[in-house]
């Protein structure tokens, strides 16, 4: 019979030098179990800190907090983990495009394209459209600290908005940006009158693909 989560860390511990972090480690990464939360991991508490921001959680708080993840708290904790890597951004600005955005805007999309397709010297943007005759005024970028971090735009084509350059810089990506940029945008789509929002992208991207679908687009093929 397959051995509880519980029985499994009371035999482990037995061996010397084998605490519960590592069991539960264990339980976690070896044998899968999905179900699996840490109270001793220090990465986790801090997830827990930055995610909910509560400066020093107690254990009732975090077990309040985790216990309704539940039975999935193993995949719960592999966010916190992950949020660890990626900034927290309290103030980012959206704003229209400027003219003197541009140098930063290109080093922006090169290096996206340039991480997505693993660092593929051939992978190049050079066509870098002129962005106030393609996109007029509907051209946004995210900035924090000065520093452009994401971008967006869409033209029209008939009865549809074409959404174009949605990229968000590597170490930001996970924070919430490329979700602010496109509400946005949106809003400025319908304040065109027009409600039908296509686009087209990479399959390599499988980040921003997810994205999409998130935000209700469905894919089709090009005929």
């Amino acid at each position: 019979a397959k051995m509880s989560d519980q029985d499994v860390i009371d035999h482990l511990v037995k061996v010397k030098g084998i605490g519960r972090w590592t069991a539960e480690m264990f339980l976690m990464f070896t044998l899968g179990r999905k179900d699996v939360y840490s109270l001793g991991d220090l990465g986790l508490t801090n997830g827990i800190k930055k995610l909910y921001q509560i400066e020093n959680p107690t254990k009732e708080q975090i077990l309040k907090i985790t216990d309704k993840w539940s039975p999935y708290r193993s995949f719960g904790s592999l966010v916190l983990w992950r949020c660890l890597d990626t900034p927290l951004v309290e103030k980012v600005n959206i704003r229209k495009y400027k003219d003197n955005d541009l140098p930063q805007i290109i080093n922006l999309w090169q290096g996206v394209l340039f991480k997505v397709f693993n660092n593929d010297p051939n992978i190049n943007d050079d066509t870098v459209e002129d962005i106030p005759t393609t996109y007029g005024k509907n051209f946004l970028v995210a900035e924090v600290d000065n520093k452009i971090i994401g971008t967006v735009g869409f033209i029209l084509e008939k009865n549809n908005a074409r959404l174009k350059r949605m990229y968000v810089d590597i170490k930001f990506q996970g924070s919430g940006i490329a979700q602010k940029l496109y509400e946005q945008i949106e809003k400025l789509i319908k304040r065109s009158g027009i409600h039908k929002i296509i686009l087209s992208t990479y399959p390599p991207m499988t980040r921003a693909i997810s994205f999409y679908r998130k935000n209700g687009f469905k894919e089709f093929k090009k005929d």
